[in-house]
């Protein structure tokens, strides 16, 4: 049996981060911008940007969670679609990934067609 220990303490620690993060952009929000059109543009750029990485930090944070539940489960470190034993390469590089490489692919592949 593998000792996954280390990554669960991984994936507390980014849970937290992601939620610190989540709570400063939503801290960043309105601000009061001046009449030229260069300052507004600028701050629809800031604002677009700080959506898009809101949005990316939900979603990651999302997968965390789920990955924290298999820990619970059991389940962590297993493909969610085989059941076969995800490869620690993978998880030290994603560790809240739910699918061994090669259902990753399958589903990429998937994906774009």
């Amino acid at each position: 049996m593998r000792d996954l220990s280390r990554f669960k303490q991984r994936l507390e620690e980014t849970r937290e981060n992601l939620k610190k993060r989540l709570k400063a952009i939503e801290g960043e929000g309105y601000q009061h911008v001046g009449s030229e059109e260069v300052d507004i543009a600028n701050y629809m750029n800031e604002m677009d940007s700080l959506f898009r990485e809101k949005e990316e930090s939900e979603k990651t944070l999302k997968r965390v969670e789920r990955a924290l539940k298999r820990f619970e489960k059991g389940t962590y470190g297993l493909c969610v679609d085989c059941g076969k034993e995800i490869s620690e390469e993978r998880l030290e590089i994603v560790p809240f990934a739910e699918r061994c490489i090669e259902c990753e692919k399958k589903l990429n592949k998937v994906g774009r067609k």
